[in-house]
């Protein structure tokens, strides 16, 4: 009797934790609200990603400041997002959950190339109500927008230009 609680005791403890471990690559239907696949092609549901690209480097070459929504809105885009969270190779599914504010969400294809071997990569993610929206891509130094350490940006963040007028950042 004690070998069999044994084993059960076992089995009970690698379901547990085969239940919480979680892939990047695997949406387990059961533990998941949904899946986003961050691979290519991006669909552009909100607006050109070009286009943001180069409104954000547009507002960066000058002095000003600018709301994010301004930024979206000179690229041509829709308004149909709320917050903007930027996924990188270091970035954990439970810190990227929180800051979009997509609890349950699970996703696929999330950067994972060491940037010592090559140019760092990455999103920027649009979120509306909890779902993901749309991807724009960047990498290395072609990257015009420096989230840093705020987990998100609304439509309201304001950001400028940074000490070297190549990318934005939030405004202290």
């Amino acid at each position: 009797m004690a070998k069999l609680n044994h084993v059960l005791l076992v089995s009970v403890t690698v379901s547990t934790l085969t239940a919480c471990t979680s892939s990047t690559d695997r949406a387990d239907d059961q533990t998941c609200t949904g899946t986003f696949d961050f691979s290519a092609p991006y669909a552009e549901p909100l607006g050109s990603s070009k286009r943001f690209d180069a409104a954000l480097r547009d507002v960066a070459k000058g002095s000003d400041e600018a709301m994010l929504i301004e930024i979206t809105r000179a690229a041509g885009w829709t308004d149909d997002w709320e917050r903007l969270v930027e996924v990188r190779i270091s970035t954990e599914v439970a810190d990227l959950n929180k800051n979009a504010n997509t609890p349950g969400q699970c996703w696929k294809h999330l950067p994972t190339m060491d940037y010592r071997e090559g140019s760092e990569q990455g999103y920027y993610l649009f979120v509306d109500k909890g779902k993901p929206v749309q991807v724009v891509s960047w990498s290395g130094n072609k990257k015009p927008l420096e989230v840093r350490d705020r987990g998100a940006l609304t439509a309201e963040s304001m950001l400028v230009p940074s000490q070297w007028h190549d990318k934005l950042e939030p405004a202290p």
